[in-house]
């Protein structure tokens, strides 16, 4: 039977990093930590509704009227310690949208913020993590 280098190689770099990646903070499967929530409406007023579950427990809900060219903050009432979320929000025009945020979807284990636009063509709901925005608290 002929082993080639290639597998011999494949399988050392496995062997020498097992174990390894679960040392990693920000890979590790214990959440995230979440600040403040930026909402930001470009386009028409509207009512925006909000959800936000942490580990299976809803820990923010509200709704509320955003003017044209408007924003509204949300500071944490909740933990910023690592945990998984789901976050969930509508503008009454469209069906309930919702992503996970958790480890899956963070790269850092600092402070990670959402962000919330919605503009005339459409929404978009991101999770930032790669710098503090001026406008977020963790």
């Amino acid at each position: 039977m002929d082993i080639s280098r290639r597998h011999v190689l494949a399988t050392l770099g496995a062997s020498a990093t097992a174990g390894c990646l679960g040392n990693i903070p920000f890979l590790s499967e214990s959440g995230i930590r979440l600040g403040s929530i930026g909402v930001f409406n470009e386009h028409e007023p509207q009512t925006i509704d909000l959800k936000l579950v942490r580990e299976g427990e809803v820990v923010f809900e509200d709704s509320f009227e955003l003017d044209t060219d408007d924003q509204r903050i949300i500071d944490p009432s909740w933990s910023t310690e690592p945990a998984e979320y789901t976050f969930s929000y509508s503008n009454g025009f469209e069906s309930e949208k919702s992503f996970n945020a958790d480890y899956h979807s963070a790269s850092t284990e600092e402070c990670n913020f959402l962000w919330l636009q919605y503009y005339s063509n459409g929404d978009r709901a991101v999770l930032m993590d790669t710098y503090e925005p001026s406008w977020g608290t963790c």
